[in-house]
Protein backbone atom coordinates (compact mmCIF):
# COMPACT_ATOMS: atom_id res chain seq x y z
CA UNK A 1 0.00 0.00 0.00
CA UNK A 2 2.81 2.13 0.54
CA UNK A 3 3.47 3.10 -3.48
CA UNK A 4 -0.72 3.27 -3.97
CA UNK A 5 -0.94 6.87 -3.00
CA UNK A 6 1.84 7.89 -5.55
CA UNK A 7 0.45 5.84 -8.36
CA UNK A 8 -3.11 7.13 -7.82
CA UNK A 9 -2.38 10.88 -8.02
CA UNK A 10 0.29 10.63 -10.75
CA UNK A 11 -2.55 8.68 -12.80
CA UNK A 12 -5.17 10.88 -11.90
CA UNK A 13 -3.10 13.75 -13.05
CA UNK A 14 -2.33 12.50 -16.09
CA UNK A 15 -6.09 12.33 -17.32
CA UNK A 16 -6.85 15.36 -15.35
CA UNK A 17 -4.52 17.34 -18.16
CA UNK A 18 -5.64 15.33 -21.07
CA UNK A 19 -9.57 16.18 -20.30
CA UNK A 20 -8.45 19.51 -19.58
CA UNK A 21 -7.89 20.67 -23.21
CA UNK A 22 -10.47 22.86 -24.93
CA UNK A 23 -11.16 24.09 -28.20
CA UNK A 24 -12.13 27.57 -28.74
CA UNK A 25 -15.13 28.67 -30.16
CA UNK A 26 -15.19 30.87 -33.04
CA UNK A 27 -17.31 34.13 -33.54
CA UNK A 28 -21.01 32.86 -34.47
CA UNK A 29 -21.71 34.01 -38.52
CA UNK A 30 -24.58 36.17 -39.53
CA UNK A 31 -26.51 36.41 -42.64
CA UNK A 32 -24.64 38.85 -45.23
CA UNK A 33 -26.45 38.83 -48.45
CA UNK A 34 -28.92 36.62 -51.30
CA UNK A 35 -27.44 34.76 -53.94
CA UNK A 36 -28.90 33.53 -57.28
CA UNK A 37 -27.75 30.13 -58.34
CA UNK A 38 -27.18 31.20 -62.27
CA UNK A 39 -25.63 35.01 -62.71
CA UNK A 40 -27.12 34.75 -66.07
CA UNK A 41 -28.93 32.60 -68.75
CA UNK A 42 -30.22 32.36 -71.93
CA UNK A 43 -33.98 31.42 -72.70
CA UNK A 44 -36.34 31.81 -75.27
CA UNK A 45 -39.68 33.36 -75.27
CA UNK A 46 -42.61 31.91 -73.14
CA UNK A 47 -39.86 29.86 -71.25
CA UNK A 48 -40.60 29.41 -67.18
CA UNK A 49 -37.17 30.60 -65.63
CA UNK A 50 -36.44 28.95 -62.45
CA UNK A 51 -34.34 30.79 -59.73
CA UNK A 52 -32.76 29.16 -56.23
CA UNK A 53 -32.08 32.00 -54.08
CA UNK A 54 -29.92 31.10 -50.95
CA UNK A 55 -28.94 32.75 -47.51
CA UNK A 56 -24.91 33.64 -47.26
CA UNK A 57 -23.37 34.63 -44.33
CA UNK A 58 -19.91 36.55 -44.45
CA UNK A 59 -17.43 34.32 -45.02
CA UNK A 60 -19.59 33.54 -48.31
CA UNK A 61 -21.06 30.04 -47.19
CA UNK A 62 -24.68 28.70 -46.74
CA UNK A 63 -26.26 29.99 -43.21
CA UNK A 64 -30.12 28.48 -42.26
CA UNK A 65 -32.24 31.07 -41.66
CA UNK A 66 -33.00 32.19 -37.75
CA UNK A 67 -36.75 33.11 -38.21
CA UNK A 68 -38.96 33.12 -41.77
CA UNK A 69 -37.84 35.92 -44.31
CA UNK A 70 -39.28 37.21 -46.56
CA UNK A 71 -37.93 38.10 -49.86
CA UNK A 72 -38.96 40.97 -52.57
CA UNK A 73 -38.28 39.66 -55.91
CA UNK A 74 -38.64 41.94 -59.00
CA UNK A 75 -38.69 40.46 -62.05
CA UNK A 76 -39.99 41.03 -65.72
CA UNK A 77 -43.50 39.70 -65.51
CA UNK A 78 -44.21 41.66 -61.85
CA UNK A 79 -43.40 41.53 -58.48
CA UNK A 80 -43.90 38.82 -55.92
CA UNK A 81 -42.70 37.59 -52.61
CA UNK A 82 -41.18 34.35 -51.62
CA UNK A 83 -40.52 33.20 -47.56
CA UNK A 84 -37.29 31.21 -47.24
CA UNK A 85 -38.51 29.61 -43.61
CA UNK A 86 -36.83 29.55 -40.66
CA UNK A 87 -34.05 26.58 -40.45
CA UNK A 88 -33.67 26.91 -44.31
CA UNK A 89 -30.72 28.04 -46.34
CA UNK A 90 -32.81 28.39 -49.72
CA UNK A 91 -35.72 28.68 -51.41
CA UNK A 92 -36.65 28.11 -55.22
CA UNK A 93 -39.20 30.56 -57.53
CA UNK A 94 -39.88 31.28 -61.01
CA UNK A 95 -41.53 33.82 -63.17
CA UNK A 96 -42.31 33.64 -67.18
CA UNK A 97 -40.51 35.03 -69.89
CA UNK A 98 -42.41 36.48 -72.43
CA UNK A 99 -40.88 39.38 -74.29
CA UNK A 100 -37.45 39.04 -76.28
CA UNK A 101 -34.55 41.00 -74.55
CA UNK A 102 -32.41 41.40 -71.42
CA UNK A 103 -34.14 41.23 -68.44
CA UNK A 104 -33.14 41.39 -64.79
CA UNK A 105 -34.21 40.01 -62.25
CA UNK A 106 -33.33 41.33 -58.29
CA UNK A 107 -34.33 39.63 -54.90
CA UNK A 108 -34.60 41.82 -51.58
CA UNK A 109 -34.28 41.46 -47.75
CA UNK A 110 -34.70 43.45 -45.27
CA UNK A 111 -31.08 44.99 -45.02
CA UNK A 112 -29.27 41.96 -45.87
CA UNK A 113 -26.92 42.69 -49.30
CA UNK A 114 -29.36 41.79 -52.41
CA UNK A 115 -29.40 39.41 -55.29
CA UNK A 116 -29.61 40.43 -58.71
CA UNK A 117 -29.34 38.09 -62.04
CA UNK A 118 -29.66 38.88 -66.22
CA UNK A 119 -31.63 36.58 -68.55
CA UNK A 120 -31.23 37.33 -72.40
CA UNK A 121 -34.38 36.29 -73.56
CA UNK A 122 -34.25 35.27 -77.44
CA UNK A 123 -35.92 35.92 -80.46
CA UNK A 124 -37.65 32.81 -82.44
CA UNK A 125 -34.46 31.07 -83.88
CA UNK A 126 -33.90 32.11 -87.19
CA UNK A 127 -33.75 28.44 -88.61
CA UNK A 128 -37.40 28.03 -87.66
CA UNK A 129 -38.30 31.38 -88.80
CA UNK A 130 -36.73 30.21 -93.01
CA UNK A 131 -38.08 26.89 -92.82
CA UNK A 132 -41.64 28.48 -92.93
CA UNK A 133 -43.67 26.88 -96.20
CA UNK A 134 -43.60 29.20 -98.86
CA UNK A 135 -45.98 27.97 -102.01
CA UNK A 136 -43.33 27.49 -105.53
CA UNK A 137 -43.71 29.68 -108.41
CA UNK A 138 -43.00 27.42 -110.74
CA UNK A 139 -46.25 25.54 -109.86
CA UNK A 140 -48.40 28.73 -109.78
CA UNK A 141 -46.59 29.42 -113.07
CA UNK A 142 -47.93 26.35 -114.91
CA UNK A 143 -51.60 27.55 -114.17
CA UNK A 144 -50.73 31.04 -115.29
CA UNK A 145 -49.09 29.49 -118.49
CA UNK A 146 -52.33 27.99 -119.74
CA UNK A 147 -52.02 24.58 -118.14
CA UNK A 148 -55.96 22.31 -117.73
CA UNK A 149 -57.26 23.53 -114.74
CA UNK A 150 -59.58 21.45 -112.73
CA UNK A 151 -63.06 22.06 -113.91
CA UNK A 152 -65.69 23.54 -111.78
CA UNK A 153 -68.57 21.36 -109.77
CA UNK A 154 -71.13 20.26 -112.30
CA UNK A 155 -69.29 21.18 -115.34
CA UNK A 156 -68.66 18.58 -118.12
CA UNK A 157 -65.38 17.68 -118.55
CA UNK A 158 -63.66 19.80 -121.09
CA UNK A 159 -66.48 21.93 -121.98
CA UNK A 160 -65.68 24.74 -119.51
CA UNK A 161 -65.19 27.71 -121.54
CA UNK A 162 -61.46 28.78 -121.75
CA UNK A 163 -62.06 31.83 -120.10
CA UNK A 164 -63.60 30.94 -117.07
CA UNK A 165 -60.74 28.51 -116.82
CA UNK A 166 -58.40 31.18 -117.47
CA UNK A 167 -59.97 33.66 -114.33
CA UNK A 168 -60.51 30.69 -112.22
CA UNK A 169 -56.53 30.15 -113.08
CA UNK A 170 -55.76 33.22 -112.14
CA UNK A 171 -57.93 34.01 -108.90
CA UNK A 172 -55.68 32.71 -106.84
CA UNK A 173 -52.53 33.89 -107.91
CA UNK A 174 -53.74 37.41 -107.83
CA UNK A 175 -53.01 37.15 -103.80
CA UNK A 176 -49.32 35.55 -104.16
CA UNK A 177 -48.53 37.82 -106.63
CA UNK A 178 -47.21 40.40 -104.11
CA UNK A 179 -45.52 37.49 -102.71
CA UNK A 180 -43.21 36.40 -106.16
CA UNK A 181 -40.83 39.53 -106.46
CA UNK A 182 -39.22 39.54 -110.60
CA UNK A 183 -41.54 36.73 -111.63
CA UNK A 184 -40.79 36.12 -115.30
CA UNK A 185 -41.92 32.95 -117.26
CA UNK A 186 -41.01 30.07 -115.21
CA UNK A 187 -38.16 31.80 -112.50
CA UNK A 188 -38.32 31.19 -109.21
CA UNK A 189 -38.70 33.79 -106.46
CA UNK A 190 -35.68 36.00 -104.42
CA UNK A 191 -35.18 34.39 -100.39
CA UNK A 192 -35.63 36.66 -97.89
CA UNK A 193 -31.76 37.79 -96.73
CA UNK A 194 -30.79 36.22 -93.31
CA UNK A 195 -30.28 38.93 -90.71
CA UNK A 196 -26.75 39.37 -89.60
CA UNK A 197 -24.79 39.91 -86.36
CA UNK A 198 -23.11 43.57 -86.78
CA UNK A 199 -21.84 44.18 -83.14
CA UNK A 200 -21.99 43.00 -79.50
CA UNK A 201 -23.30 43.89 -75.72
CA UNK A 202 -21.68 43.51 -72.96
CA UNK A 203 -23.46 42.84 -69.72
CA UNK A 204 -21.72 42.46 -66.10
CA UNK A 205 -23.87 42.15 -63.19
CA UNK A 206 -24.19 42.49 -60.34
CA UNK A 207 -23.75 46.39 -60.36
CA UNK A 208 -22.03 47.10 -57.75
CA UNK A 209 -20.16 44.45 -56.37
CA UNK A 210 -20.83 43.83 -52.73
CA UNK A 211 -17.67 41.72 -51.71
CA UNK A 212 -16.92 39.50 -48.74
CA UNK A 213 -14.72 41.67 -46.01
CA UNK A 214 -13.06 38.33 -44.69
CA UNK A 215 -11.92 36.20 -47.78
CA UNK A 216 -11.32 40.17 -49.27
CA UNK A 217 -12.71 38.61 -52.82
CA UNK A 218 -15.05 40.43 -54.92
CA UNK A 219 -16.87 38.31 -58.02
CA UNK A 220 -18.72 39.44 -61.19
CA UNK A 221 -20.31 37.52 -64.46
CA UNK A 222 -19.45 38.93 -67.65
CA UNK A 223 -21.54 37.91 -70.62
CA UNK A 224 -21.57 38.87 -74.56
CA UNK A 225 -24.52 38.68 -77.02
CA UNK A 226 -24.48 39.19 -80.25
CA UNK A 227 -26.86 42.05 -82.10
CA UNK A 228 -28.34 42.89 -85.55
CA UNK A 229 -29.63 46.45 -87.16
CA UNK A 230 -32.39 47.45 -85.23
CA UNK A 231 -30.78 45.92 -81.95
CA UNK A 232 -32.35 42.03 -82.56
CA UNK A 233 -30.57 39.77 -80.98
CA UNK A 234 -28.72 37.56 -83.65
CA UNK A 235 -26.61 34.57 -83.99
CA UNK A 236 -23.35 34.80 -85.00
CA UNK A 237 -22.40 33.16 -88.67
CA UNK A 238 -18.69 33.02 -88.35
CA UNK A 239 -16.61 32.58 -85.11
CA UNK A 240 -16.09 35.54 -82.96
CA UNK A 241 -13.05 36.03 -80.71
CA UNK A 242 -13.20 37.97 -77.82
CA UNK A 243 -10.62 38.93 -75.36
CA UNK A 244 -11.11 40.36 -72.28
CA UNK A 245 -9.23 43.28 -70.17
CA UNK A 246 -9.49 44.68 -66.65
CA UNK A 247 -8.03 47.41 -64.78
CA UNK A 248 -7.38 45.34 -61.43
CA UNK A 249 -9.33 42.52 -61.57
CA UNK A 250 -8.92 38.90 -62.85
CA UNK A 251 -11.07 37.67 -65.74
CA UNK A 252 -11.07 34.01 -66.11
CA UNK A 253 -11.06 33.05 -68.93
CA UNK A 254 -9.77 35.85 -70.40
CA UNK A 255 -9.98 34.83 -74.27
CA UNK A 256 -13.58 33.39 -75.55
CA UNK A 257 -15.29 32.40 -78.56
CA UNK A 258 -18.44 32.58 -80.45
CA UNK A 259 -19.58 29.80 -82.40
CA UNK A 260 -21.42 30.21 -85.11
CA UNK A 261 -25.39 29.75 -84.31
CA UNK A 262 -24.33 31.43 -80.91
CA UNK A 263 -26.47 34.34 -79.76
CA UNK A 264 -24.77 34.68 -76.53
CA UNK A 265 -22.70 33.19 -73.37
CA UNK A 266 -25.39 34.11 -71.11
CA UNK A 267 -25.18 30.35 -70.19
CA UNK A 268 -21.98 30.57 -69.35
CA UNK A 269 -20.49 33.40 -68.73
CA UNK A 270 -16.70 34.59 -68.01
CA UNK A 271 -16.01 35.13 -64.20
CA UNK A 272 -14.53 38.60 -62.71
CA UNK A 273 -12.80 38.59 -59.20
CA UNK A 274 -11.03 41.39 -57.33
CA UNK A 275 -9.30 41.12 -54.20
CA UNK A 276 -10.00 44.96 -52.70
CA UNK A 277 -12.44 47.43 -53.13
CA UNK A 278 -12.30 50.14 -55.69
CA UNK A 279 -13.18 51.04 -59.31
CA UNK A 280 -12.71 48.97 -62.09
CA UNK A 281 -13.16 49.31 -65.86
CA UNK A 282 -13.39 46.13 -68.05
CA UNK A 283 -13.65 45.96 -71.63
CA UNK A 284 -13.86 43.42 -74.55
CA UNK A 285 -12.20 43.40 -77.86
CA UNK A 286 -13.61 41.32 -80.60
CA UNK A 287 -13.70 41.66 -84.75
CA UNK A 288 -16.73 43.71 -83.85
CA UNK A 289 -14.83 46.32 -82.90
CA UNK A 290 -14.00 47.58 -78.97
CA UNK A 291 -16.56 46.93 -76.01
CA UNK A 292 -16.48 49.08 -73.11
CA UNK A 293 -14.95 50.31 -70.90
CA UNK A 294 -17.78 49.11 -68.56
CA UNK A 295 -17.28 50.53 -64.77
CA UNK A 296 -17.38 48.17 -62.05
CA UNK A 297 -17.68 49.20 -58.84
CA UNK A 298 -16.38 46.86 -56.02
CA UNK A 299 -18.15 48.15 -53.07
CA UNK A 300 -16.78 47.85 -49.39
CA UNK A 301 -19.00 49.47 -47.47
CA UNK A 302 -18.34 52.08 -44.81
CA UNK A 303 -17.77 51.02 -41.05
CA UNK A 304 -20.79 52.25 -39.44
CA UNK A 305 -21.11 50.29 -35.89
CA UNK A 306 -18.92 47.99 -33.50
CA UNK A 307 -20.05 44.60 -32.34
CA UNK A 308 -18.61 43.49 -29.07
CA UNK A 309 -17.99 39.37 -28.73
CA UNK A 310 -17.47 38.00 -25.68
CA UNK A 311 -15.86 34.72 -24.96
CA UNK A 312 -16.94 32.34 -21.41
CA UNK A 313 -16.18 33.42 -18.45
CA UNK A 314 -14.26 31.44 -16.18
CA UNK A 315 -13.07 31.62 -12.58
CA UNK A 316 -9.48 32.01 -12.48
CA UNK A 317 -7.08 30.54 -9.88
CA UNK A 318 -7.20 33.55 -7.42
CA UNK A 319 -11.17 33.22 -6.75
CA UNK A 320 -12.07 36.14 -9.57
CA UNK A 321 -13.66 35.87 -12.95
CA UNK A 322 -12.48 36.61 -16.27
CA UNK A 323 -13.64 36.52 -19.85
CA UNK A 324 -11.79 37.50 -23.71
CA UNK A 325 -13.50 40.39 -25.62
CA UNK A 326 -13.26 41.12 -28.84
CA UNK A 327 -14.60 44.23 -31.26
CA UNK A 328 -15.69 44.01 -34.85
CA UNK A 329 -16.60 46.82 -37.15
CA UNK A 330 -19.60 46.54 -39.51
CA UNK A 331 -21.88 47.76 -41.85
CA UNK A 332 -24.97 49.35 -42.17
CA UNK A 333 -26.21 46.12 -42.98
CA UNK A 334 -25.09 44.20 -39.88
CA UNK A 335 -21.96 42.69 -41.91
CA UNK A 336 -18.64 42.52 -41.41
CA UNK A 337 -16.34 45.38 -43.07
CA UNK A 338 -13.10 46.82 -43.45
CA UNK A 339 -11.06 50.33 -42.69
CA UNK A 340 -8.65 51.65 -44.97
CA UNK A 341 -7.14 53.16 -41.59
CA UNK A 342 -6.66 51.76 -38.52
CA UNK A 343 -9.60 51.93 -36.00
CA UNK A 344 -8.93 52.40 -32.37
CA UNK A 345 -11.10 50.83 -29.58
CA UNK A 346 -11.87 51.84 -25.97
CA UNK A 347 -12.94 49.51 -23.61
CA UNK A 348 -14.44 50.59 -20.38
CA UNK A 349 -16.62 48.21 -17.69
CA UNK A 350 -16.07 47.41 -14.19
CA UNK A 351 -12.76 45.58 -13.33
CA UNK A 352 -9.77 45.14 -15.91
CA UNK A 353 -8.56 44.78 -18.91
CA UNK A 354 -4.95 43.30 -20.42
CA UNK A 355 -5.37 46.02 -22.60
CA UNK A 356 -7.98 48.73 -22.36
CA UNK A 357 -7.18 50.19 -25.84
CA UNK A 358 -7.09 47.65 -28.58
CA UNK A 359 -7.11 48.90 -33.05
CA UNK A 360 -8.36 47.46 -35.37
CA UNK A 361 -5.60 47.58 -37.54
CA UNK A 362 -6.09 49.01 -41.78
CA UNK A 363 -7.99 46.47 -44.00
CA UNK A 364 -8.84 44.43 -41.06
CA UNK A 365 -12.40 43.62 -39.43
CA UNK A 366 -11.84 42.62 -35.92
CA UNK A 367 -9.19 43.83 -33.69
CA UNK A 368 -7.19 40.90 -30.88
CA UNK A 369 -8.79 38.97 -28.39
CA UNK A 370 -7.88 40.96 -24.59
CA UNK A 371 -9.08 40.10 -21.20
CA UNK A 372 -11.79 41.38 -19.22
CA UNK A 373 -11.42 40.63 -15.14
CA UNK A 374 -14.21 41.03 -13.41
CA UNK A 375 -14.38 43.29 -10.49
CA UNK A 376 -16.84 41.02 -8.55
CA UNK A 377 -18.94 38.13 -9.43
CA UNK A 378 -22.56 38.86 -10.84
CA UNK A 379 -24.22 40.35 -13.79
CA UNK A 380 -21.50 43.37 -15.55
CA UNK A 381 -22.07 45.89 -18.99
CA UNK A 382 -18.49 45.84 -20.64
CA UNK A 383 -18.63 49.10 -23.33
CA UNK A 384 -16.68 50.02 -26.51
CA UNK A 385 -16.48 53.09 -28.45
CA UNK A 386 -14.51 55.03 -31.07
CA UNK A 387 -14.48 58.12 -32.97
CA UNK A 388 -16.87 58.55 -35.52
CA UNK A 389 -18.80 55.49 -34.71
CA UNK A 390 -21.95 54.80 -32.11
CA UNK A 391 -20.92 54.20 -28.67
CA UNK A 392 -22.36 49.88 -28.05
CA UNK A 393 -22.12 47.59 -24.87
CA UNK A 394 -22.33 44.16 -24.18
CA UNK A 395 -23.43 42.42 -21.05
CA UNK A 396 -22.41 38.46 -19.01
CA UNK A 397 -22.66 37.01 -15.98
CA UNK A 398 -19.48 36.41 -14.21
CA UNK A 399 -19.93 32.90 -11.79
CA UNK A 400 -19.22 33.55 -8.46
CA UNK A 401 -16.86 31.43 -6.44
CA UNK A 402 -17.58 27.68 -6.55
CA UNK A 403 -17.09 27.03 -2.47
CA UNK A 404 -18.38 22.92 -3.52
CA UNK A 405 -14.81 22.80 -4.75
CA UNK A 406 -13.37 23.29 -1.07
CA UNK A 407 -15.87 21.00 0.14
CA UNK A 408 -14.54 18.30 -2.70
CA UNK A 409 -10.80 19.41 -1.56
CA UNK A 410 -12.29 18.42 1.65
CA UNK A 411 -13.56 14.72 0.96
CA UNK A 412 -9.76 14.14 -0.95
CA UNK A 413 -8.08 14.57 2.03
CA UNK A 414 -10.21 12.42 3.94
CA UNK A 415 -9.72 9.85 1.50
CA UNK A 416 -6.30 10.72 1.64
CA UNK A 417 -5.88 10.48 4.57
CA UNK A 418 -7.46 7.19 5.33
CA UNK A 419 -5.50 5.61 3.02
CA UNK A 420 -2.06 6.71 4.12
CA UNK A 421 -3.54 4.97 7.67
CA UNK A 422 -3.98 1.54 6.76
CA UNK A 423 -2.71 0.10 9.65
CA UNK A 424 -4.72 -2.08 11.83
CA UNK A 425 -8.03 -1.14 9.78
CA UNK A 426 -11.06 -0.67 11.20
CA UNK A 427 -9.65 -2.22 14.54
CA UNK A 428 -10.02 -0.79 18.22
CA UNK A 429 -6.77 1.00 18.64
CA UNK A 430 -7.40 2.12 14.48
CA UNK A 431 -10.66 4.33 16.09
CA UNK A 432 -9.03 5.32 18.97
CA UNK A 433 -6.37 7.46 17.35
CA UNK A 434 -6.88 7.56 13.42
CA UNK A 435 -10.05 9.34 12.98
CA UNK A 436 -8.09 12.60 14.39
CA UNK A 437 -5.44 12.18 11.20
CA UNK A 438 -9.02 11.61 8.83
CA UNK A 439 -9.63 15.14 10.11
CA UNK A 440 -6.16 16.89 10.10
CA UNK A 441 -6.00 15.25 6.19
CA UNK A 442 -9.55 17.19 5.69
CA UNK A 443 -8.28 20.37 6.66
CA UNK A 444 -4.81 19.45 4.91
CA UNK A 445 -6.57 19.19 1.59
CA UNK A 446 -8.44 22.47 1.85
CA UNK A 447 -5.08 24.07 2.60
CA UNK A 448 -3.39 22.83 -0.12
CA UNK A 449 -5.76 23.38 -2.88
CA UNK A 450 -6.33 26.99 -1.82
CA UNK A 451 -2.27 27.08 -2.22
CA UNK A 452 -2.54 25.67 -5.34
CA UNK A 453 -4.98 27.58 -6.40
CA UNK A 454 -3.14 30.74 -5.70
CA UNK A 455 -0.05 29.26 -7.27
CA UNK A 456 1.84 29.02 -4.04
CA UNK A 457 2.66 25.44 -3.66
CA UNK A 458 5.43 23.48 -5.01
CA UNK A 459 5.59 19.81 -4.58
CA UNK A 460 9.36 18.96 -3.63
CA UNK A 461 10.67 16.43 -6.21
CA UNK A 462 10.70 13.35 -4.26
CA UNK A 463 6.69 13.68 -5.03
CA UNK A 464 6.42 12.51 -8.66
CA UNK A 465 3.31 14.82 -9.71
CA UNK A 466 3.35 18.16 -11.30
CA UNK A 467 0.68 20.00 -9.44
CA UNK A 468 0.28 22.92 -12.11
CA UNK A 469 -1.38 20.18 -14.45
CA UNK A 470 -4.57 19.71 -12.72
CA UNK A 471 -7.11 21.85 -13.36
CA UNK A 472 -7.90 23.44 -10.12
CA UNK A 473 -11.57 24.90 -10.96
CA UNK A 474 -12.41 21.75 -11.87
CA UNK A 475 -14.44 19.27 -9.45
CA UNK A 476 -12.31 16.33 -10.49
CA UNK A 477 -8.83 18.52 -9.87
CA UNK A 478 -10.02 19.89 -6.73
CA UNK A 479 -10.01 16.47 -5.08
CA UNK A 480 -7.30 15.18 -6.60
CA UNK A 481 -5.40 18.29 -4.83
CA UNK A 482 -7.12 17.55 -1.46
CA UNK A 483 -6.06 14.13 -1.93
CA UNK A 484 -2.74 15.04 -2.03
CA UNK A 485 -3.07 17.21 1.01
CA UNK A 486 -4.09 14.03 3.05
CA UNK A 487 -1.49 12.04 1.59
CA UNK A 488 1.29 13.97 1.97
CA UNK A 489 0.43 17.10 3.93
CA UNK A 490 2.05 16.75 7.14
CA UNK A 491 4.89 16.38 5.16
CA UNK A 492 4.55 19.14 2.90
CA UNK A 493 3.05 21.93 5.70
CA UNK A 494 5.25 20.08 8.20
CA UNK A 495 2.81 19.24 10.61
CA UNK A 496 3.84 17.55 14.37
CA UNK A 497 2.04 13.70 14.50
CA UNK A 498 -0.82 14.50 16.82
CA UNK A 499 -0.72 10.80 17.59
CA UNK A 500 0.48 9.31 20.70
CA UNK A 501 3.15 6.89 20.66
CA UNK A 502 1.86 3.59 22.03
CA UNK A 503 3.44 3.47 25.48
CA UNK A 504 5.31 -0.15 26.07
CA UNK A 505 3.68 -2.66 28.54
CA UNK A 506 4.52 -2.21 31.76
CA UNK A 507 5.60 -5.30 33.64
CA UNK A 508 3.72 -6.56 37.08
CA UNK A 509 6.02 -6.03 40.01
CA UNK A 510 6.57 -9.39 41.39
CA UNK A 511 7.22 -9.80 45.52
CA UNK A 512 10.60 -10.25 46.96
CA UNK A 513 9.93 -12.92 48.92
CA UNK A 514 7.87 -16.36 48.35
CA UNK A 515 4.67 -17.19 50.59
CA UNK A 516 5.71 -17.85 53.87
Amino acid sequence: MKYFAGIFCLLAALVLEASSQSVPKDLLSVPARLELDKPTMEVKAGTTVSYTVSLRDAADQPIAANKDLVLDVNTPSGQQSVVLPKGKSSVNFSWQATTAGVAQTTVRSEKLHPASGLVLVAPKPISELMLMPIRPAVAEAGHFAGRPAAASPGAAPGNAPPLAVERQAKRPLLAERAAIAGLAGNAPAAAPPVPQATKLQMFVTPLPVYGSAVAHTWMAAISLAAVGEGNGFVPVTTPVAVHFTSGFGQVSPADITLEPGQISTFDKPVVLTASRAGKDAVQAISSFGTLGPVEVDYLLPPATQLRISLGTAQVLASGSSSVTVQVCILDDSGVLTVSAEAVNIVLSAAGQFSKQMVPIAANSSCSEMVTWTAAKPGPATVFAESTGLPKTSANIVFPAFPWYLVWLAALGGLVGALIANTDDLLSARWWGHTWRSLMVGAILGVIVYLLARFGALVLPKNIPITIQNIPVVSGAGSFVLGFIGGVYGRRLLKVGDDQQAPQPPVAAARGAGGPD
